[in-house]
């Protein structure tokens, strides 16, 4: 097995144990709430968003 599909199919798992978990991302706007982020461009804040929400998977793994 090649690791772009070992990968792949970690990131289903882990997607697939959010969903179930209702873990979400947080919206554009509402990451812009924060003053720290409301001036940053739309593709920062996604990135941003993105770190958070894997930071959030990993916590729930390193708790659970």
């Amino acid at each position: 097995m090649d690791s772009t599909n070992s990968t792949e199919q970690v990131d289903d798992f882990i997607y697939s144990v959010s969903d179930k978990l209702g873990i979400k991302r947080v919206s554009v706007s509402e990451l812009r709430n924060c003053k720290e982020f409301e001036n940053i461009s739309d593709e920062e804040a996604q990135s941003v968003i993105e770190s958070l929400y894997q930071l959030s998977l990993i916590a729930y793994q390193a708790i659970r």
